[in-house]
């Protein structure tokens, strides 16, 4: 008997399925002495949000595609994998996967070993791109524990541009990151996009667009305050220079956010 088919429709009427809370066993609490960050994160197990996944659509109605982004030694002792994770919810039609939703998410892991720092990109970042479609949602809410943050995130976001925006952190949720980097010279890209001015929750503006870096890097740049200025007038194909930091986001995937540009 062949397999009905899942529409778009239909999807959207599983969506409540989907997104319902997870049992209370699937939350994993890790300290803060193995996540080794100074702080305890709080999040759902990786089996459970493939089982949700599995549950409401059926094992054949949905993949991931997994690509490499890259890894690199870490110091002396930490290597880190950072890895883009597609998910697609559709159909196989005569051996062909036929896609009707998809949510892409970025993430990295960095460990000792290659072999755990891809298992921890591959799981941090699957769990990213369902948490699009629904499933386990509330670990990047904030609604499952406060903990799942870094405590010193907000002073972080605070301090990029005090004069604009609002010192309320609920601002800048939607700029959550798993894991940051530093970032002191320049990075040459290129605009995709003119760029979008939005308002925060508070009323603060801040700008976005997707880029492209000089290694094939497809990001999203964030601007806040007096560099928003700067770069609104800017066309898409025209080269900038940021001087910023890497984030990673759960809903929006790697970001650049802004601190300079230079001429």
């Amino acid at each position: 008997m062949e397999e009905k088919l899942l529409t778009m429709e239909e999807l959207t009427k599983l969506y409540p399925k989907l997104s319902a809370k997870l049992p209370e066993e699937a939350i994993q609490v890790a300290t803060k002495e193995q996540t080794k960050k100074g702080y305890d994160t709080t999040g759902y197990g990786y089996q459970y949000i493939v089982n949700r996944m599995n549950e409401v659509l059926g094992p054949s109605h949905w993949r991931q595609i997994v690509e490499i982004i890259k890894e690199v030694p870490k110091g002396d002792k930490l290597v880190e994998v950072t890895m883009r994770v597609t998910v697609q919810i559709g159909n196989w039609i005569s051996g062909t996967f036929v896609p009707i939703a998809e949510q892409v998410a970025f993430g990295g892991h960095a460990s000792m070993t290659l072999s755990d720092a891809y298992k921890g990109a591959h799981t941090n970042t699957l769990k990213k791109a369902l948490a699009m479609f629904g499933v386990g949602k509330e670990a990047y809410e904030g609604s499952l524990d406060d903990d799942n943050r870094a405590p010193d995130f907000r002073e972080k976001m605070k301090n990029i541009s005090s004069k604009e925006v609002n010192n309320d952190s609920s601002d800048f949720e939607e700029f959550e990151d798993f894991e940051e980097e530093t970032e002191n010279k320049p990075i040459k890209a290129k605009l995709l996009e003119p760029i979008q001015i939005k308002k925060s929750k508070q009323g603060a503006s801040y700008g976005t667009a997707k880029i492209v870096t000089k290694e094939g890097e497809i990001l999203q740049l964030v601007v806040f305050g007096k560099e928003l200025e700067r770069i609104q007038n800017m066309k898409p194909n025209q080269i900038i220079s940021v001087i910023g930091e890497f984030k990673d986001s759960p809903v929006n995937g790697r970001q650049l956010i802004a601190k300079d540009f230079v001429a």
